[in-house]
């Protein structure tokens, strides 16, 4: 196991930030709309915050259960999303394009 350790009664998961950065940016939709990070330690310093909310109060973002944590990542870009003044430490462009204009269905 190369990112994920047992550490006494926790599992440690370690998040190479490269990984986390090159992930969001890739993103199909932040792709499409051109959203990068800029400023990768802040950036992962926020999804890092995300996550100890999630893992504390799962109910805080509308997960059930650890079982959901293939979307939690995606959740984590949302966040971002919603709360881009938040994340000056991505780059979103001026001009949101509109969701429907977004070529892949499912994001509405």
């Amino acid at each position: 196991m190369e990112y994920v350790k047992i550490s006494g009664d926790n599992v440690v998961i370690e998040i190479p930030i490269k990984a986390l950065v090159d992930e969001f940016n890739n993103d199909r939709y932040n792709k499409w709309q051109g959203i990068k990070v800029k400023q990768r330690n802040e950036f992962a310093q926020g999804v890092a915050q995300i996550l100890d909310d999630i893992f504390f109060d799962l109910s805080i973002y509308g997960v059930e259960s650890v079982s959901e944590f293939n979307d939690v990542l995606l959740l984590i870009f949302a966040t971002i999303l919603d709360n881009k003044d938040d994340y000056k430490c991505v780059k979103f462009p001026k001009v949101m394009k509109p969701i429907d204009d977004y070529p892949i269905k499912g994001l509405e």
